[in-house]
């Protein structure tokens, strides 16, 4: 069973980590990230779209096109992975992916206990 990842952005174009999120994605095959764009102005959207030209079973981007807030943006990512059956264990992560890429593991492994 998967493990899904919501990252809500908004103007992240500059702060998203994308070589911490490749690294994760390359070693961890059970995961997923759902990336939600929350009405971003600047290019957040361009910068995860090559992030899923390289990794395109492995991340989905959700698309807001108005700025509806952190909390709406994470509860549209938690209704993209409740619907799908693969995913069994969902948490979120910021953007700027402040627990950085050497505690990765331990969540995922945390997520899995809950």
């Amino acid at each position: 069973m998967k493990i899904g990842i919501i990252i809500p952005c908004y103007n992240e174009e500059k702060g998203v980590k994308i070589k911490a999120f490749k690294k994760c994605l390359k070693k961890y095959s059970d995961v997923h990230l759902c990336f939600v764009n929350d009405g971003s102005k600047d290019n957040t959207l361009d910068v995860l779209y090559k992030l899923k030209d390289e990794f395109e079973k492995k991340v989905t981007i959700i698309n807001m096109k108005k700025n509806q807030g952190k909390s709406r943006a994470i509860k549209v990512g938690a209704r993209f992975f409740y619907s799908l059956s693969s995913v069994a264990h969902v948490g979120c992560l910021d953007a700027n992916f402040t627990i950085g890429y050497e505690n990765f593991g331990s969540l995922l492994k945390n997520l899995k206990k809950i």
